[in-house]
């Protein structure tokens, strides 16, 4: 009988959305998930002049529009793998997947925006496109903009998910040096970080597109020599 109320009462607390020893794992590999899923998208937005075409600048545009929208079901699919996360019970969880969430929908607010531009002059005849193009530029250039600062966000972010694998409340001789995850889940986020190529073993450099110092972020971070949490 009290197995079957213990039983209960773990699901009762998971169904409120309650933090569970996983958690921290989980997020962890959603948000690397997702950033492989945005690292994907992000030449999708050219700089406008990229889009100008002697012969024929609408063929380009419808073309870039395809890809605009492809991108932005990606970006769906990420923001999705986040949402869950945004109830978590964990404050420092629950700010960390707010931001990442946060910075997917002003991209894809941006996408949004990029197509509503491009149509409107896909609609347009092709002297109309030419006299009008200057009017065209900035309003794109106002949407690369707004992205490149989504972009930006997720740096931020992913520091926010290495607080989230430190255990603060175990320590060693004084001093923090354990994680929330265990070895195996370390390994499998480390396998997971391996998608994004050898660019990110160095660590965070300067120049890199956030969603390559992102995961380089988390790749340093997680080879820094912490204990996981089934260490002795």
């Amino acid at each position: 009988m009290k197995k079957l109320m213990l039983f209960t009462a773990v699901l009762f607390a998971l169904a409120a959305g309650v933090v569970y020893a996983g958690e921290s794992f989980e997020f962890a590999s959603a948000a690397i998930r997702s950033l492989e899923l945005a690292s994907n998208t992000r030449e999708t937005l050219s700089p406008p002049e990229k889009l100008a075409d002697e012969t024929n600048t609408k063929l380009v545009l419808i073309g870039a529009m395809t890809d605009i929208q492809i991108a932005m079901r990606k970006i769906e699919t990420a923001e999705s793998l986040i949402r869950p996360f945004t109830k978590s019970k964990d404050e420092n969880t629950r700010i960390s997947a707010l931001g990442f969430d946060a910075a997917y929908l002003l991209l894809i607010k941006a996408f949004n925006g990029s197509l509503s531009t491009m149509d409107k002059f896909v609609n347009l005849g092709c002297d109309m496109i030419s006299s009008q193009w200057g009017t065209f530029s900035r309003q794109f250039s106002e949407h690369l903009v707004a992205a490149d600062e989504a972009w930006k966000m997720l740096l931020d972010c992913a520091v926010g998910v290495t607080h989230i694998l430190v255990d603060e409340d175990r320590l060693e001789e004084g001093k923090i040096c354990y994680l929330t995850i265990t070895s195996a889940e370390k390994k499998m986020l480390l396998e997971e970080l391996n998608g994004f190529g050898d660019s990110i073993k160095h660590g965070p450099k300067a120049g890199q597109h956030p969603t390559e110092a992102a995961p380089a972020v988390l790749w340093k971070f997680l080879n820094k020599g912490w204990k996981p949490s089934d260490s002795n």
